[in-house]
């Protein structure tokens, strides 16, 4: 079996007005802010990682569908933005991604560390030749306005990020929305084709800075296409009997049952035993509610982090799905306390010339992100594993982990510990009906009807940065950042 993942980030820029509304800080006694003053206590886990779950919470909250999104594309794109930030704006963004307690320099060191964590490619000799036995590829880039100039000292910490600058005629937003989809669609193989309208970009944009996040991997232990059913129940929220189609397969997987979440934790590894997929699944049919509710005080990470999981063998079951998921991140962003940069006070000073930041005054006004995820179990064929399912000879039944009603999943990096890409299936792929034929009724459902393999899991962010308007006939100018790093 083999998941394609992408995801893209972008951050606009661009001229706010001094009308815009203050939003509140959030109440102490809020979900964030609790987990927040737990996880102080908590010392085991990388605090760069909390922000991943609390992305996937406040997506739950905004959502009742199905849900993914890339925790690992949003740091990049943020750490960007706090590279060009000063100020109570990079505090704000620092204290979300947990970088506060530190010196300016240390939290550098910090962003780029995981950076390098990420990038780095663990091969394996297949054929007489090393090759990567995943594929992770990150990307990043900023479109700047042609009539902006970027200070040098941020155009060298964009290295970091293998990112680079190109310059754009802003005042053509067509042109400008045609070059940024033009690099997704690169980035993420097609996966995702675009991440802009038009009509999002204006005459005050002045950059745009993307990310993208690409991935795909093979399973240790493959499903047997020849065992997915094509009539299985799912039983969403709503309580109804959903067919879809359900993958199968036997293996040894690891596996605890969580009990603060109510809910068992299976981790699926991928070839090179650095990725893996968890599946976070609900005890009960109607338990996914709760377990929202409680992912912030669950203690997931600590989890994870003790390694204390068994293995046992399972009959795993699994159904197809495939999410596309869009969201503007700002409302999220601002619950978690990062403000100044979509008001008229952001300092983004270290991010254009001083002169320019004076003119021009810029800050962020959105931040775009679209996610796509792929599971079917085609493409991957593990050695001798394809075929029939083995069956034990001695110590009876095997248990079975059905994912028959909704549950969380998490792409996660077991070097960074981090989640590339985390998300919520709550309603999969309806099976798609069978056309009467002589074939057998219960003859498996072609492959050709199934989504593509080939098709990974991708996460965009986009930030889209517009200048203010210190006077009517002040020039104007649009900029975007979008964040480019490949894996070699």
């Amino acid at each position: 079996m083999k998941l394609h993942l992408a995801a893209s980030v972008v951050l606009c820029l661009c001229g706010l007005s001094l009308s815009q509304p203050r939003h509140g800080r959030l109440n102490h006694e809020s979900p964030v802010v609790q987990y927040r003053q737990q996880q102080q206590r908590e010392v085991a886990v990388d605090k760069f990682n909390f922000i991943d779950l609390e992305l996937l919470e406040l997506a739950a909250q905004n959502d009742a569908g199905n849900i993914v999104l890339s925790p690992v594309s949003v740091k990049t794109a943020l750490s960007m933005l706090w590279e060009g930030a000063d100020g109570s704006t990079a505090d704000e963004i620092g204290a979300a991604l947990r970088l506060t307690g530190r010196s300016r320099e240390l939290q550098e060191n910090k962003l780029h560390q995981y950076q390098k964590d990420l990038m780095f490619v663990k091969k394996t000799l297949k054929k007489g030749e090393l090759v990567p036995s995943s594929t992770l590829e990150l990307a990043s880039q900023v479109f700047v306005s042609d009539k902006l100039a970027l200070n040098p000292k941020y155009q060298e910490a964009l290295a970091h990020y293998r990112a680079t600058a190109q310059s754009v005629n802003m005042s053509d937003t067509m042109q400008s929305a045609a070059a940024v989809n033009k690099w997704v669609n690169m980035a993420t193989h097609g996966l995702v084709p675009s991440l802009v309208e038009e009509s999002s970009l204006s005459e005050e944009t002045v950059m745009v800075l993307a990310n993208a996040v690409y991935f795909q991997g093979k399973w240790q232990t493959a499903f047997d296409p020849d065992s997915t059913s094509s009539g299985t129940c799912f039983y969403p929220d709503t309580g109804e009997c959903l067919k879809v189609q359900m993958m199968e397969t036997m293996g040894t997987f690891k596996s605890k049952l969580v009990h603060e979440l109510d809910a068992t934790l299976l981790e699926m590894p991928y070839d090179d035993g650095r990725y893996s997929m968890l599946i976070l699944l609900p005890e009960r049919r109607d338990g996914m509610p709760q377990l929202m509710r409680n992912l912030l005080f669950g203690n997931l990470l600590q989890v994870l982090s003790k390694d204390d999981m068994e293995e046992s063998d399972y009959v795993v079951l699994l159904p197809k799905f495939t999410i596309d998921y869009e969201a503007d991140l700002v409302p999220f962003l601002q619950k978690l306390h990062v403000k100044d940069v979509f008001t008229p006070s952001a300092n983004l000073t270290r991010m254009v010339k001083q002169d320019m930041a004076k003119l021009l005054e810029p800050a962020v006004s959105n931040v775009f992100h679209k996610a796509k995820i792929v599971v079917d179990e085609r493409g991957a064929v593990a050695a001798g594993t394809s075929g029939a399912l083995v069956v034990p000879l001695m110590g009876g039944p095997q248990p079975k982990f059905k994912a028959d009603h909704p549950f969380l999943f998490f792409i996660r990096d077991s070097k960074t510990s981090s989640f590339l890409f985390a998300g919520r299936v709550s309603r999969p792929d309806e099976a798609p009906a069978v056309p009467a034929a002589p074939a057998a009724a219960n003859e498996s459902v072609p492959a050709a009807a199934s989504p593509s393999a080939s098709e990974p899991a991708v996460p965009l962010v986009s930030m889209r940065v517009q200048e203010m308007k210190p006077a009517p006939d002040a020039e104007q100018a649009n900029i975007k950042f979008p964040s480019n790093s490949k894996q070699e």
